[in-house]
């Protein structure tokens, strides 16, 4: 059941400066105190028509006196968004609406006594439920009001938080009718309710006109609707959204650590749907907030691979619509992140203090698939940057053993980046920087090995480098191909190759040597032998291929000269001839004729 909602109007004695109308109300031992007469008197008339006089006291003692049942009639429901203009004082307005939300708890209250759900199957209940979400809207955009109505009032603020629990409280409640299986006019008419509250909701933030309070009241927003759907996260994400622009606007980096966790967690909620249109654009707001975040922290690539996916999300759903219409989609190259991991302020420290000397520079040397990259006897390459005493020197006032081992993920995530945002996208230093450090519990090889090769692997064992040697062939074979494969060509094309393959790197050991600085870590798992016996192979088929292709022309040459010399015999009388036809080094002599 939820708590009472406090008098809406009432005021810090030292701070209210405003003078407020007096308006005489009745409180709860004068309604129970009036006489058999007016309660009489209060029968005779509806709802409806106490408010159309105007007369705020005698609506007040209807609701007192007259059951929540009645009150939640379709016939009152269906008018009471129009009862505001009968009481243009707004404090008048506001007593009306706790008023019957104090009814309402009364009934809430029996039922909890009874067991029963405040939102079930019961058409009475879902009237009053009904009831209750209208006049929380209601109560809503009447604070709104009294908050427009003097902005530098000091309790503008105070109001606002109200004006929230009020909205979300009544954004609840409609929802859970939807849950309800109603007809489609009475679905139409919640989900315009819905809309409405959200409308409302955003005005009451949006009315102060500080930013930081804009995003503390989106904040309180967030906690009371986590209060009100504990197990469905899809109703948090636009206020994760919201919250996730407010960083980007607010200096405070606490402020900009929080937006990034809110945007993450958002994006990781809506990718476990199926993705629509819809659910696109709420992906690319999330990107972008994203996108911008980071930015503001100087990590310029992961900004950059962000662009990407919201390109991809864009493009993939104008593709979509296009081909609804009957035109022909073009082939979309990249797919977008399905998992964001969320950042904690103790990463992001380290992040930022090993941002610009170690993560954009092995950002940079992946991007150009270099592990080893020796200039001036200084390692350059990805490796170099990974070196355990170089990255702790570069932690400076954190360094220590298990912040360094919190940096290795962020190592590996650059080197991801620098890969997605080059154009050839080569893999070999993510392939390394398993190979090199399987202990990394994150890179989970267990956990993804059974859908890589349908099997679970420990850590490093011999399968696990395996995979990574089938998707490396491709890649290494170009960075090979100058210094390994020409030269094995030009070896077999001469006729000069008459080693067994398996033992070509042990024949000609300075052809592997000239590479093994770039792919030492390959090397151990043989994948250049293996990319060196793979060109073989198809260098002594073609040579085979070509052989064969030879054979086959000589003997069609003389199967169709036979052909012409047999017609011509049938014609005349002719010697038996001798065919010479010339061949790689002695000439063929044939029979032609039998």
């Amino acid at each position: 059941m939820k708590k009472k909602h406090k008098n809406l109007h009432k005021q810090n004695p030292k701070t209210a400066t405003k003078t407020v109308p007096q308006v005489e109300y009745l409180s709860s031992a004068e309604g129970a105190s009036l006489s058999i007469k007016t309660i009489e008197v209060v029968k005779e008339q509806t709802l409806i028509d106490i408010v159309q006089t105007g007369n705020f006291k005698n609506v007040q003692k209807y609701i007192f006196k007259t059951d929540v049942g009645i009150i939640a009639s379709k016939s009152n429901i269906e008018f009471w968004s129009k009862f505001l203009e009968y009481f243009p004082d707004l404090t008048q307005r506001a007593k009306i609406a706790e008023n019957i939300i104090d009814k309402i708890s009364l009934h809430e209250m029996s039922l909890s006594v009874i067991g029963s759900s405040l939102i079930n199957l019961n058409i009475q209940n879902n009237w009053i439920n009904h009831l209750k979400a209208e006049t929380l809207l209601v109560q809503g955009e009447n604070i709104l009001n009294i908050i427009l109505k003097d902005k530098s009032d000091p309790t503008a603020l105070s109001f606002a938080k109200q004006g929230v629990e009020s909205i979300e409280l009544s954004y609840w409640v409609y929802q859970s009718l939807l849950n309800i299986d109603l007809q489609q006019a009475t679905r139409e008419f919640f989900l315009q309710k819905v809309e409405k509250t959200h409308e409302t909701l955003y005005q009451i933030i949006e009315s102060m006109d500080s930013l930081v309070d804009q995003y503390n009241l989106f904040e309180l927003a967030l906690t009371k609707r986590q209060q009100n759907f504990p197990e469905d996260k899809m109703y948090l994400v636009d206020l994760f959204i919201n919250l996730g622009s407010y960083g980007i606007k607010l200096p405070t980096p606490e402020i900009k650590l929080k937006a990034i966790q809110y945007s993450e967690e958002a994006y990781n909620i809506i990718c476990k749907q199926e993705l629509d249109a819809y659910l696109g654009s709420k992906l690319c707001q999330i990107l972008s907030n994203l996108r911008d975040l980071y930015g503001q922290f100087g990590d310029n690539g992961k900004s950059l691979l962000l662009s990407k996916q919201i390109a991809y999300l864009k493009t993939r759903f104008d593709q979509e619509e296009s081909k609804e219409e009957g035109e022909l989609p073009e082939k979309i190259e990249y797919q977008h992140i399905l998992i964001h991991g969320i950042i904690t302020d103790k990463v992001l420290e380290i992040k930022k203090q090993i941002q610009v000397n170690v993560l954009d520079k092995i950002q940079v040397a992946a991007a150009r698939g270099k592990w080893v990259e020796i200039k001036i006897y200084v390692d350059n390459g990805v490796g170099g940057y990974l070196d355990e005493n170089w990255l702790k020197s570069q932690l400076g006032p954190l360094a220590t053993q298990e912040n360094y081992e919190t940096a290795l993920p962020l190592c590996f995530e650059v080197i991801n980046i620098g890969i997605m945002n080059s154009q050839v996208h080569n893999p070999i230093c993510a392939a390394i920087f398993c190979q090199r450090y399987p202990e990394v519990s994150y890179l989970g090889a267990s956990k993804y090995s059974v859908k890589l090769l349908a099997k679970k692997l420990e850590e490093n064992e011999g399968l696990y480098n395996k995979f990574f040697e089938k998707e490396m062939i491709t890649i290494i074979n170009e960075r090979i191909k100058e210094y390994i494969l020409a030269p094995i060509e030009l070896i077999v094309k001469k006729g000069e190759w008459s080693h067994p393959i398996q033992t070509f790197t042990k024949a000609y050991p300075e052809l592997v040597k000239r590479i093994m600085k770039d792919h030492a870590e390959l090397v151990t798992n043989k994948t250049i032998e293996k990319c060196i016996n793979i060109e073989l192979e198809v260098q002594e088929k073609i040579a085979y291929e070509k052989q064969v292709a030879i054979a086959l022309a000589k003997q069609e040459t003389l199967a169709a000269l036979e052909q012409e010399i047999l017609k011509a015999s049938e014609q005349q009388d002719l010697v038996p001839l001798k065919v010479v036809v010339a061949g790689d080094s002695a000439p063929i002599v044939e029979d032609l004729v039998v």
